[in-house]
């Protein structure tokens, strides 16, 4: 019988509370495929903006990040590692506003599968309640730039969180900025950044020591 889990990245609306040098230019960059599954169709210039987000997250790692949208046009590629995303709810580059507001406590915004205590390349992120979270910050703030930029780096720290447990193959959390548990309202304000070290082991994704070359997995994660 199967072992199945998930890591969930958390957001606690209670807690109010110089980087290494760049890879050889003479090495080829990996390509890191992460594919979206959307349960939706998202807004327009949504993927393009969530793409470059991410790609300015992992700028230092030397990594080529690729988001593309997972569907039945979507050719067949080939990757050094590639990581199915589902995306959940209306996924749109300005939150909705027609979304309550979280609940105090805790809420799920994300989460990474593992099976027989492995990480495995299928993860999810919830665009509903990242914009349920967003929306509760309306209180402190009514401006509408300040809000839909919150809403991208919201979007873009949710993603690496996820991508971070796959591409280290990294079950726990840690109190770093990029891997940390649940997340404060004070992050969701600032820019997320990789620590030297994330930025030191991301980079040996794709070597020659590394994982060898990834088919693009299937759009389903495996059967229990």
């Amino acid at each position: 019988m199967s072992s199945r889990m998930w890591i969930a990245l958390l957001y606690s609306a209670s807690l109010l509370l110089g980087q290494s040098s760049r890879p050889s230019p003479d090495f080829e960059a990996p390509t890191v495929g992460v594919l979206l599954k959307f349960q939706q169709k998202p807004g327009p210039g949504f993927v393009k903006q969530l793409r470059g987000a991410v790609r300015e997250i992992f700028r230092p790692t030397g990594l080529d990040m690729r988001l593309e949208v997972l569907d039945a046009k979507t050719p067949s590629q080939q990757y050094d590692r590639a990581v199915v995303v589902d995306m959940h709810g209306r996924c749109t580059t300005w939150p909705a506003e027609d979304l309550p507001e979280p609940a105090e406590g805790t809420v799920l915004l994300g989460f990474t599968r593992v099976q027989e205590g492995e990480v495995i390349p299928f993860a999810a992120v919830d665009c509903d309640q990242i914009a349920r979270v967003v929306a509760g910050m309306r209180h402190q703030t009514h401006n509408r730039l300040i809000l839909q930029t919150t809403h991208r780096q919201a979007l873009a720290r949710v993603l690496t969180h996820e991508l971070l447990h796959v591409l280290l193959a990294e079950p726990e959390h840690h109190d770093t900025d990029c891997l940390r548990s649940p997340l404060r309202p004070f992050d969701l304000s600032i820019q997320p950044r990789l620590k030297a070290p994330e930025i030191l082991a991301l980079r040996q994704v794709g070597r020659p020591s590394g994982p060898v070359l990834a088919d693009r997995p299937n759009a389903k994660p495996p059967a229990p």
